[in-house]
């Protein structure tokens, strides 16, 4: 269990965009909200990144499969591109329709310092529900082009403008730079640090019957980043080094959470949390059937 500065506790959280820009979800998911299927109360809901400008991306909600697709085994690869209306338009506008028995952080992804002080700075002055920031430095389909000291510095900063406010902050981090990077930022103070994002395309799929496959989405220009099941593996090594490492930041484990097991497996290895993200997509009933399971196989205090 992760425990905030500001009294938040959690085991389990919904990963940025799978419950959309509120917690309620997306347009398919939003029946099974309705019916109490999907209850986004179960989880510290991170809603869908931010940038500081309207980002256009590649979502087309009228054809999504263009920058979406399913893949086997029980995953998924997308191009979205972090679509987005922008960070002022949601906190004027969207902000208002979070629901208040969640608890949300706000993934944002900035393009450099000046950005990453402001709007941590705004989130931290929103009240509850909203309980966290989360500073994404990892999005494959994003091309930010900051080299790893700018990246160190803009997470620095945004620690010092949440401090001000005493708002945890959480970092958000790719398979390949989150070894290192946890280890520059580990005396930081952070919340907790979120691995992993997704994964590139090229460096997830290998072959198929002797050749290498090639992304669905490559028929639009696009390559993408692989979740769920394919990117397992990168996940547990990802968790694995970290604790070998004596990394002391509370970790966020999600990428390939699938399975019940895989919750099991992951809390077992030494993550302090566990996030759903393409579970959400694939099988929406799923992540709840997991928390109550979880809590139900929990022995009761003494």
């Amino acid at each position: 269990m992760i425990r905030f500065s500001n009294g938040h506790e959690f085991e389990f959280v919904a990963a940025a965009g799978s419950l959309g820009f509120d917690g309620r979800g997306w347009w398919w998911e939003k029946p099974l909200r309705w019916a109490g299927i999907v209850d986004p109360s179960a989880f510290t809901v991170v809603v869908k990144t931010l940038t500081w400008q309207q980002r256009v991306g590649n979502l087309k909600m009228w054809c999504p499969w263009r920058c979406v697709r399913l893949v086997q085994p029980d995953g998924a690869v997308n191009a979205v591109g972090l679509t987005n209306p922008g960070f002022t338009w949601w906190t004027v506008h969207h902000r208002h329709r979070l629901l208040q028995n969640v608890r949300y952080m706000v993934s944002i992804a900035p393009d450099d310092v000046s950005q990453a002080v402001c709007m941590t700075d705004t989130v931290a002055r929103l009240p509850h529900p909203v309980v966290g920031v989360e500073l994404n430095v990892s999005c494959p389909n994003s091309q930010h082009g900051l080299t790893m000291p700018k990246l160190i510095t803009m997470v620095q900063a945004a620690k010092h403008a949440a401090d001000i406010h005493r708002m945890p902050l959480v970092v958000k981090l790719g398979h390949l730079e989150a070894l290192p990077m946890m280890q520059q930022l580990d005396g930081l103070g952070l919340a907790a640090f979120d691995i992993i994002n997704t994964i590139p395309w090229h460096q997830v799929r290998l072959v198929s019957e002797g050749k290498k496959e090639t992304s669905p989405l490559a028929k639009y220009g696009l390559e993408g980043g692989v979740s769920g099941r394919p990117i397992r593996p990168h996940a547990e090594i990802a968790l694995d080094l970290a604790k070998q490492a004596g990394i002391q930041t509370p970790l966020i484990s999600g990428g390939g959470v699938m399975e019940y097991n895989d919750v099991a497996k992951r809390f077992g290895m030494g993550a302090d949390a566990v996030a759903f993200g393409t579970l959400f997509l694939r099988r929406p009933w799923a992540p709840n059937q997991y928390v109550r399971r979880w809590h139900a196989a929990q022995p009761v205090p003494a």
